[in-house]
């Protein structure tokens, strides 16, 4: 049985506190949804909490289709439809799934991308729609990924980490992390305008292997990126037992 711990004063967990999370409370508060903590919302007790979403939680429960929604939600009442898609789609194993997601959908359309250019394709139409597709899929993962860094990982993860035994994960690989992606959407810029130039263009002007060299960075570069999202969220599970 795991005893509740007060609320981190300012977002920051002390050192005595931190030491004394187990694996398994540490995990659970790993994958709490937004707003939620083992203290209610806002710091809110757990009591006043559940006789506040009481009635809400045995509506929400007494419907099959809206149990997982409600779960999901942690216990809260959503007042609309929409907010509760809002809230699922913006709690922290959603947010990390669709980081994830379209930096690897990015990734993919990059390397088909590189793959057109070796062949000397001469469709115009399908090189643009990669570059276009690794360009959004990069614009994507860094909005998500910046939302999270916001609402999460400043707040509950870093601290963590810096406590932990691994505290080099956040100041390595999550430094190098946030600098590193700012390259990525003006490479992809640079390749989506490249990718509207034709073969023979490209070759007139001595720009193809070039663009080869520059899709293979910007695709190398998201994989390096995925690495470091992977040794930070490694240290954040377990750098605290």
């Amino acid at each position: 049985m795991v005893t509740a711990l007060p609320p981190p004063a300012g977002g920051e967990l002390p050192q005595n506190i931190v030491s004394r999370l187990s694996r398994n409370d540490f995990l659970n508060r790993w994958q709490e949804p937004l707003g939620r903590s083992r203290h209610g919302i806002g710091g809110e007790s757990i009591t006043s909490t559940a006789k506040r979403d009481k009635n809400c939680g045995a509506e929400y429960n007494s419907i099959q289709s809206n149990r997982l929604i409600y779960n999901t939600l942690g216990g809260s009442c959503p007042e609309s439809f929409m907010e509760e898609i809002f809230n699922i789609l913006t709690s922290k194993p959603v947010l990390i799934g669709l980081h994830l997601g379209f930096a690897i959908l990015g990734i993919d359309a990059f390397l088909w991308l590189l793959g057109e250019t070796v062949a000397n394709v001469k469709s115009i139409r399908r090189r643009s729609a990669a570059a276009a597709i690794g360009l959004v899929s990069y614009a994507l993962t860094w909005v998500i990924g910046g939302y999270y860094y916001v609402k999460f990982y400043g707040p509950l993860v870093k601290p963590l980490i810096k406590a932990g035994s691994a505290p080099w994960a956040h100041a390595v690989a999550m430094e190098a992390k946030e600098h590193l992606f700012l390259f990525a959407i003006p490479l992809g810029i640079t390749l989506f305008f490249l990718a509207r130039l034709g073969p023979d263009e490209l070759n007139k002007n001595g720009l193809r292997k070039g663009f080869i060299h520059l899709t293979i960075i910007t695709a190398g570069l998201g994989l390096s990126l995925g690495l470091m999202g992977f040794i930070i969220s490694a240290a954040a599970r377990w750098g605290v037992l």
